[in-house]
């Protein structure tokens, strides 16, 4: 029954997010509300996540200096406890990191195009005419960057990507889940296959304290 329901709770999720998807287009195509940009551009501020997880990342990097006091006292620490606390450490590292690197990115919009710089301080731009777009990604240029989803924003905040980016695209530059997967498999920021790699590094580390506990 648990299977059943999970496949039902997925059609009808499906079934919301092409409506949600639709009604979009519709929006974007109508171009009302269209708010004028000044011409030295405006930078997009960012989203939820990108704020957060800089802190997130320093105390990640903290985390090793709960070892000092037990180091100074001169007690012994179990092996177990020492390789516990290492695997969660650089685990959870690997997770912020993407997310770290996203919150480097900037976006700068002009009436005619946005522009984009990575972590690297790469600078990709594309006309707005140019930019394929999802509810969750937009790609400019060879770069995909992810908005976020219904609950959060990453490079970029709810009110920027409704006021700013949403009227300023087109309708039929809309493509599907799986055609900008491969098109963010192959952003030169690697930012989808880091993700891939720190998730795997997960699943092995839950594995790897399982046998150690």
């Amino acid at each position: 029954m648990g299977l059943f329901y999970g496949i039902k709770d997925y059609l009808q999720q499906n079934r919301a997010n092409e409506r949600q998807r639709k009604q979009t287009s519709q929006d974007i195509a109508s171009g009302a509300g269209l708010p004028p940009l000044p011409s030295r551009g405006m930078e997009l501020e960012q989203g939820q996540i990108v704020k957060r997880v800089k802190w997130l990342f320093v105390i990640v990097l903290l985390a090793p200096a709960a070892f000092v006091p037990l180091l100074l006292s001169g007690e012994e620490i179990p092996w177990r406890i020492s390789l516990m606390f290492i695997v969660l450490t650089f685990t959870v590292l690997a997770f912020v990191w993407p997310f770290y690197r996203l919150s480097q990115y900037k976006l700068q919009a002009y009436e005619d195009r946005i522009v984009a710089s990575d972590n690297n301080n790469r600078s990709f731009s594309a006309a707005w005419s140019e930019v394929l777009w999802t509810q969750n990604h937009i790609k400019i240029s060879q770069l995909v960057v992810p908005l976020g989803n219904s609950h959060q924003t990453f490079t970029v905040s709810r009110q920027d990507i409704i006021k700013i980016i949403i009227p300023r695209l087109l309708a039929n530059n809309c493509v599907s889940q799986m055609a900008m997967m491969k098109y963010q498999w192959a952003s030169p920021d690697n930012l989808l296959k880091l993700v891939t790699v720190a998730i795997t590094l997960m699943l092995v580390a839950l594995v790897a304290l399982e046998r150690v506990a």
